[in-house]
């Protein structure tokens, strides 16, 4: 597994150029990292042999942020995506036009003290992420719920939804995260 690093900022530290950001300031805003990572497939595929249909992106947090980036810019070479915390970032989330279905996966806390659930200044909130993966795959807007409960005895529970019937049989599953 190929797992890349985003670089420096001298304001941020290290992140990506994902579009999170505010009031017009985002991180490494002059570094093409979409770029650099269509260069890493190209550049890999030619030295292993890669099923250029099963790349798959995932991220925590800024890398949550640079997963959702990949889908809309890179949407016909990323199979599907799975983020945690990482919404669309204020830069691009208006313009996130991929003309391709990418299934996807979002995990949220409500309780999330660095992207935070509702409210989030760097991006769109957590739910807004889900309904516009659900209406980009034109999947059924009603989920199948399920409660998962505390097994970790840690005052922490989820709930799964799970929307099916998207375009092409895609998928977008979302664990809402309850707790302390």
């Amino acid at each position: 597994m190929l797992v890349p690093q985003a670089l420096s900022d001298p304001n941020f530290g290290t992140t990506w150029h994902s579009g999170a950001g505010k009031l017009g300031i985002y991180p490494n805003e002059n570094i093409d990292d979409v770029g650099f990572i269509s260069s890493l497939i190209d550049t890999v595929s030619t030295w292993y042999q890669v099923d250029e249909d099963r790349i798959y992106s995932t991220g925590f947090s800024m890398g949550g942020y640079m997963t959702n980036r990949l889908a809309c810019e890179l949407g016909d070479r990323i199979a599907a995506i799975a983020s945690v915390s990482g919404t669309l970032g204020n830069e691009i989330k208006n313009s996130c036009n991929s003309e391709n279905i990418v299934p996807m996966l979002h995990i949220h806390s409500q309780t999330d003290g660095t992207v935070p659930y509702t409210n989030n200044n760097f991006g769109n909130d957590a739910e807004e992420l889900v309904d516009f993966w659900i209406e980009h795959n034109n999947c059924d807007t009603s989920a199948t719920t399920t409660n998962l409960s505390n097994i970790a005895s840690d005052g922490f529970t989820a709930v799964k939804y799970f929307y099916s019937g998207g375009d092409l049989s895609s998928e977008v599953e979302f664990y809402k995260l309850n707790g302390p």
